[in-house]
Formats: C-alpha cells, sequence, structure tokens
C-alpha cells in the first residue's frame, strides 16, 4: 500500500469497517511509537465538500484518515493538565466529529484550508477537530485529522471561526 504505509479502518473496495477508531488509538498508544499506521475512518461530512466546490477546489478523496503520528501527539501533550485535550479512551468522539459533526467551521488564521467540526464533550466544552483536505499519505490522498481539542463552547464564536454548517 506504498511506502510501509500500514492502513486500516477498511477492508478492500467494500467500505467494511475492520476495527474502529479507538482500537486503534489504544494499540498505538499500547506502542508509542511512530509506525507510519493510519487509520481510515469513512466518509467525510457532505458540508465539508458542498464548501470545497464552491471554491472550486477538487477533493482529491472523500476519505477522512488519522495518522498515528497524530494519536501519539495527544500522550503527553502540554495542554493536558488543563483539560484541553481529548482523553485517550474517547477517541471515538473524533470519529463521530468528522462523520456527524453539530456544527463546521473553517479556521479564517490558517493560510491553507482547514476545516474544525465540533461535538459536545462535555458541559459547555466542545470537542474541536481540524482537518485538512487533500493531504498525501504514502501514495494516497486523504482527509486528514491533524488536530484535536477540547474548548469551551463559546470560543467557537469568535471572528477567527466561520460558520458553514
Amino acid at each position: 500500500m506504498g511506502e510501509g504505509i500500514l492502513i486500516y479502518g477498511l477492508n478492500g473496495s467494500k467500505r467494511r469497517y475492520t476495527r474502529d477508531l479507538q482500537g486503534f488509538a489504544d494499540k498505538v498508544l499500547a506502542s508509542g511509537r511512530v509506525r507510519k499506521s493510519v487509520y481510515v475512518f469513512g466518509r467525510i461530512n457532505k458540508a465539508y465538500l458542498r464548501d470545497l466546490s464552491r471554491k472550486g477546489i477538487v477533493v482529491k478523496s472523500e476519505l477522512a484518515a488519522i495518522t498515528d503520528k497524530t494519536i501519539l501527539k495527544y500522550r503527553n501533550h502540554p495542554k493536558k493538565q488543563k483539560g484541553a485535550t481529548v482523553n485517550t479512551h474517547r477517541f471515538r468522539m473524533v470519529e463521530a466529529a468528522v462523520k456527524k459533526p453539530k456544527n463546521v467551521y473553517i479556521d479564517r488564521n490558517r493560510s491553507r484550508l482547514i476545516y474544525v467540526s465540533s461535538v459536545k464533550y462535555s458541559k459547555g466544552k466542545v470537542l474541536k477537530v481540524v482537518i485538512e483536505p487533500n493531504q498525501k499519505i504514502g501514495k494516497r490522498y486523504y482527509n486528514q485529522v491533524v488536530s484535536i481539542g477540547v474548548v469551551q463552547k463559546e470560543n467557537m464564536n469568535t471572528s477567527q471561526y466561520k460558520k458553514i454548517k
């Protein structure tokens, strides 16, 4: 599958899930090493695709993916102490934020096109998942999860974020 990249999540062309994101995250956190593995967890939300097509950007893949490197970034993240990172036992919520987000935003402070989707995480907080479209992993393109955070719900209403859904 290209340059030593291990791809998990989909089985053949039937698009059948072979393991869940939480299982993949647990395995990555247990090993503690980057092994160039990718978890593909299905198609991204239609709001992303509509906005990209309005901007004239060709989507090279509708599939969303997360790498082991991104998961390991949150094991000992500096923001962990103040509760701004996702709990390592709640990675299933990341999949929900990408597939069925409550809201979809564009981050205006980034020079690249970055989408932020959110789902309720706890009282007054949302899980913010940042996705970069058309990222090449190995020989394939994915809409890659690059950042995950827990933020106050009202922070998503600032001028930094433009709501598209």
